[in-house]
């Protein structure tokens, strides 16, 4: 066994026990889904994982509760065969859903409300504005996207690296840009 096998090897120890030691943490967490470190994590309780799902390292998975979000257990719910590669945030505040088979890039920023001014001027940590979040099944969004809140993806779609989305895309469109364009639709 060479270094990079070692490496590897240890790797694969390390997020086995991680994700063992974090698991019942969540709502649901599905067969064969895996965390490999470090992971942020915020609110568990209310984050469902489908089967074999993977979070890259340094994702962090967040769901902020507010007064008005109290009576809903699920905030953030992750379908099954989901890859979601490094240094993602997924943060809810109301809803986010991620269909199956969905593919997120490095860098991907996904929420579902934003922040307030607290005077008109100055940036306030207290949510903002909420809507729901949702991505179809078979969506990808490139490397450094954010999706914020309100926008659905349909299923099949997918977004070009570094795109803000906005608004709605539906399904089987490819979508680029900031703020993010319809390019074209492809037939399912």
């Amino acid at each position: 066994m060479n270094g990079e096998d070692l490496l590897q090897w240890y790797d694969r120890v390390k997020s086995h026990l991680l994700t063992r030691i974090v698991r019942s943490s969540f709502d649901a967490f599905g067969l064969g889904s895996r965390i490999v470190a470090p992971l942020r994590l915020h609110g568990a309780a209310r984050i469902r994982v489908g089967a074999r799902v993977f979070f890259g390292s340094g994702c962090w998975l967040n769901c902020v509760s507010t007064a008005t979000n109290s009576e809903s257990p699920v905030l953030l719910s992750i379908g099954d065969d989901v890859s979601i590669s490094g240094g993602c945030t997924l943060s809810a505040a109301l809803n986010v859903t991620i269909g199956d088979s969905v593919l997120i890039a490095r860098g991907v920023y996904i929420s579902d409300h934003d922040h307030r001014r607290k005077d008109g001027q100055t940036l306030h940590r207290d949510v903002g504005a909420t809507a729901a979040v949702a991505i179809g099944e078979g969506v990808w969004l490139g490397q450094s996207c954010c999706v914020l809140r309100g926008v659905s993806i349909g299923a099949g779609a997918v977004i070009g690296a570094n795109s803000v989305v906005t608004h709605d895309v539906p399904p089987g469109g490819v979508a680029v840009g900031a703020p993010a364009r319809l390019l074209k639709i492809f037939e399912q």
